[in-house]
């Protein structure tokens, strides 16, 4: 079973990719004076192309491990074809989509689009493998996303508040991803934002979840600066940022003292070779 769908992945990208290009073939369907013939089938490619791009959000939870491999592959494949393409011939919603600037929109939004309408399902199980399929695409497209960062991060931020543990987890994996490959320019608008949705969950031991709380705000302090998570850490969170920083200031003597103690070794060693 698992290897039918691994097969299957692979004819749905070059699908996906024929639907999205310029020489799509036509989709006939029945129209009527306010639904043109092309219109139709542009909507058309759109609703297909959107139910493979979920299809294969959903294969990165599969059971099988090279299933899993192939989907989240497939994603980048996909994200590294339309990137090239630079503009997208299917449209979210019918027609040319375009930005606030009235510019279109490219490829690779496209595919962030198509796969972030994924978190407004109803079951957790889907919403999970889209925050995972989104951590996926910004690990491998951190340097593309520009204006689309806010929208992405909000949207993932607001799921800190379900309940599933299912959801939650697949968020504070996002948010590790986030965190270790945007840039510290992209990261600082949103330091205040992601300090509250990942320290909702900073008392929880279950899941692990506490440690990777704590990883997350190291990484943030790390990455933006230990003052601009201080700024913007609650007053009932600070002492978790101050031991984090003590630790890491005790780590740091202990790597002195044993640099140290190796250099004295050293030089002990050489004065042994001389007197012999």
């Amino acid at each position: 079973h698992s290897a039918v769908k691994r097969h299957r992945l692979r004819s749905v990208k070059a699908l996906i990719l024929l639907l999205d290009s310029s020489g799509a073939p036509e989709v006939a369907l029945p129209s009527d004076a306010e639904n043109p013939a092309e219109t139709a089938s542009a909507e058309t490619r759109r609703q297909v192309v959107a139910s493979l791009v979920s299809e294969i959000v959903m294969c990165t939870k599969e059971s099988n491990k090279k299933t899993r491999a192939a989907a989240y592959d497939l994603l980048v494949e996909i994200g590294k074809a339309m990137d090239t393409n630079r503009l997208a011939t299917v449209r979210l919603g019918g027609g040319a989509m375009e930005e606030d600037d009235g510019g279109p929109v490219s490829g690779l939004q496209n595919l962030f689009t198509m796969v972030m309408a994924g978190l407004v399902a109803s079951h957790p199980h889907m919403i999970s493998a889209t925050v995972t399929a989104l951590a996926r695409l910004v690990f491998e497209f951190a340097n593309r996303l520009g204006e689309d960062l806010p929208q992405l991060l909000s949207a993932v931020l607001m799921l800190f508040r379900q309940k599933s543990r299912e959801v939650v987890k697949a968020c504070l994996g996002f948010v590790k991803v986030a965190v270790m490959r945007l840039a510290a320019w992209q990261l600082e608008p949103h330091v205040g934002e992601i300090l509250e949705g990942v320290l909702l969950w900073a008392s929880d031991t279950k899941n692990r979840f506490k440690l990777k709380v704590r990883t997350i705000v190291e990484a943030l302090a790390k990455r933006c600066g230990y003052d601009a998570v201080a700024a913007a850490i609650p007053a009932s969170d600070a002492k978790l940022l101050v031991h984090i920083r003590k630790t890491k200031e005790r780590m740091a003597r202990q790597k002195a003292q044993r640099r140290a103690g190796a250099s004295v070794a050293g030089d002990d060693a050489d004065m042994d070779d001389v007197r012999s």
